[in-house]
């Protein structure tokens, strides 16, 4: 889905359109027999990349969980 979100990054404030997708991931990258997986979510921020130039900034939470960019995030700030 399609959601907006306001980040502030010293003087300025961002309206940010944060769309969201799911896919299914592979548990196991290493044994291809198994066939689990798990549904991963990751977020798309288009605001500030241009299709020649870029940037394309890949965030990984980790084992946490991932509600999109904050305007606290280092994702936030080097974009």
């Amino acid at each position: 889905g399609v959601s907006k979100t306001t980040i502030v990054l010293g003087k300025e404030t961002y309206n940010l359109k944060q769309e969201q997708f799911w896919f299914s991931q592979v548990i196991d990258h290493f044994d291809y027999q198994k066939t689990n997986y798990w549904p991963q979510r990751a977020f798309v921020y288009e605001n500030f990349f241009n299709p020649l130039t870029g940037p394309i900034i890949l965030y990984i939470c980790g084992e946490a969980e991932c509600r999109g960019i904050s305007d606290q995030s280092f994702t936030a700030r080097i974009a």
